[in-house]
């Protein structure tokens, strides 16, 4: 039995390797802007940092909530995940409102809810704070998490496999009703929208990066590793994401020639996490080892400060952005550094 007021040590490496993801994702949001050329954010794989929050997520909650076997830890759970996300939701949407000057409706009320990806329109999840989509499914996978932490040690697998197979079947209904990727209508589905966006489509990311926190606690938690094997285990892991990323878009080719029926939903599906996410699920298992000299650079002071800010960095960037974007003319006289370098400052 866990007692109710246990706590882990911080994983300082892994916190520091949220942030990383999410200048991943400032820096795409930023092509066009502050001097950066589209052709250099294009080689930069921000699609896939979605998929690693995703992943971490599951294993951090895991690691941090090994079992919620009563009511009251239910409770507690629910609290503080609560806490967790919707304080700064709350606050990045006044800020946007203050800001740009936006009007209320109706639709603030699932994004105040943090229900806006669980209907797959992109009229609804786009509403608002953009990028708060990933809360809201965020937020589904914290419901959800009682359920699927119950007896996880003898159900996880059923639970991964029932999580791909409602990944199967929503990328069959894409396919066979020709589901486009974006669709011009406001209420129209799309496959950005069920695939990228909506809980059902990510759900098996976060149940992957559970399993992954299992096998860490029942395979790996009592190994004797010496920092010399964690550094050359640290540097391979990182070596095997870097070129998984780096040459995703030939494995997808590649898979695509020779699986045509996973259709354009699956060739989605692999360019957004499927090819990344087992290997984010391996670093992730890694680099909370700590054995090595990786962990050991990735735990300094700076950098885990980066990490504890990144929630509130992808919260607050585009709002920034798209007021810049507003004000162009104001800030016309302003260099790309300076702007750069200002922006940077005031995320």
């Amino acid at each position: 039995m866990i007692p109710s007021n246990y706590t882990r040590r911080e994983l300082r490496a892994l916190t520091s390797l949220r942030f990383f993801a999410a200048a991943m994702i400032v820096f795409f949001h930023s092509r066009g802007l502050f001097g950066i050329s589209e052709q250099l954010v294009a080689s930069v794989p921000r699609a896939q940092a979605m998929s690693f929050f995703f992943v971490l997520s599951g294993f951090i909650l895991v690691y941090v909530y090994p079992s919620l076997d009563k009511v009251s830890d239910i409770r507690r759970f629910c609290i503080a995940r609560f806490a967790r996300l919707w304080p700064v939701h709350f606050a990045a949407f006044l800020l946007l409102v203050v800001l740009l000057h936006k009007d209320l409706s109706w639709r603030a009320l699932p994004n105040l809810a943090m229900v806006n990806s669980w209907f797959p329109f992109t009229r609804c999840y786009m509403s608002y704070n953009w990028v708060s989509w990933a809360i809201a499914t965020e937020f589904a996978f914290y419901l959800l998490f009682p359920l699927l932490i119950y007896k996880w040690e003898h159900t996880w697998f059923i639970k991964l496999l029932v999580s791909g197979f409602l990944l199967v079947v929503l990328i069959a209904f894409c396919n066979h009703w020709q589901i486009p990727y974006s669709s011009e209508e406001a209420w129209g589905l799309s496959l950005h929208a069920l695939i990228c966006v909506h809980p059902l489509g990510r759900l098996f990311e976060f149940v992957l990066g559970m399993s992954f926190a299992l096998w860490r606690q029942k395979k790996l938690s009592n190994k004797s590793i010496g920092r010399s094997v964690g550094t050359l285990l640290e540097l391979l892991t990182v070596a095997l994401v870097i070129v998984v990323i780096y040459f995703r878009v030939d494995l997808i080719h590649a898979v695509e020639r020779h699986y045509d029926w996973i259709g354009p939903a699956g060739v989605v599906w692999l360019s957004r996490s499927g090819i990344v996410c087992l290997f984010y699920g391996l670093l992730v298992v890694v680099m909370a080892l700590e054995k090595g000299i990786v962990s050991w650079l990735l735990s300094s002071r700076l950098l885990v400060w980066l990490g504890q800010l990144s929630f509130s960095i992808y919260m607050v960037h585009q709002i920034l952005i798209r007021y810049y974007i507003k004000k162009a003319s104001f800030f016309s006289f302003v260099p790309d550094r300076v702007a750069l370098v200002g922006f940077c400052c005031t995320v």
